[in-house]
């Protein structure tokens, strides 16, 4: 059921992340948004997709939420052509 376990998902499209928790998505499920680093606003970036689907990076955890509900899911959103972004998050996971 993944209890206690931490599962992180990278990808770039999490729209609709945030109307999925507590339906599709457990509770306590986190959301850090790299893109603002990107920014020099710091703000995130506008979404990849149309705001009206559900982004692959939902999808996946939409999946992962169903083989392990009881998992504690952190979704993280790299900008696809920082690459740099993925090495920080596998850093940060094993800190």
């Amino acid at each position: 059921t993944g209890q206690g376990v931490r599962i992180i998902v990278i990808d770039t499209d999490f729209t609709g992340w945030d109307a999925a928790v507590g339906q599709e998505l457990p509770e306590g499920t986190r959301y850090l948004d790299l893109t603002a680093e990107l920014n020099p606003e710091l703000k995130p970036l506008p979404p990849i997709g149309p705001r009206s689907k559900v982004g692959h990076g939902t999808q996946c955890a939409m999946a992962i939420a169903l083989a392990a509900p009881n998992s504690l899911l952190t979704l993280v959103r790299i900008e696809p052509t920082s690459v740099h972004q993925v090495l920080t998050v596998a850093r940060s996971a094993v800190a």
